[in-house]
């Protein structure tokens, strides 16, 4: 009767086992988390790579008249796209776009000239920040 109790009752084990597997969940949440972090900039940093290629070689072309409509149709992703002060004279102006990851904000400055119905697109390049 004694060795059918021994054999039914399991041996208790030590508490090793279960601190490992807690922190091997942890572990790998945290790198799970950090990948879809990397993730999400990428992609975000990418759209605004494919923008600024878009744009840039249609301005490339000779003889091209690269109006602000049709560079709004080259626009990757979804940024967010704000006007911006008057740059160079009474008819050039400047569009900011910001795609907004999770690190940090990518922004590109569109520069062009309005002329009443017709805006025409002179340049495209990363925004920077001004020090005063």
């Amino acid at each position: 009767m004694s060795d059918q109790e021994t054999a039914a009752t399991p041996a208790k084990k030590s508490g090793k086992p279960a601190v490992v597997w807690t922190i091997r969940i942890i572990v790998f949440g945290v790198l799970a988390a950090l990948l879809v972090v990397a993730g999400l900039e990428y992609r975000v940093k990418k759209q605004m790579g494919a923008t600024l290629a878009a744009i840039g070689d249609k301005l490339e072309t000779p003889d091209s008249n690269l109006t602000l409509s049709q560079a709004e149709e080259l626009i990757v992703g979804s940024p967010e796209i704000a006007d911006a002060k008057v740059v160079r004279g009474a008819n050039t102006k400047q569009k900011i776009l910001t795609w907004s990851g999770p690190l940090q904000q990518h922004k590109l400055a569109i520069t062009y000239r309005d002329y009443g119905k017709t805006t025409i697109v002179d340049t495209i390049a990363p925004e920077t920040e001004e020090t005063e």
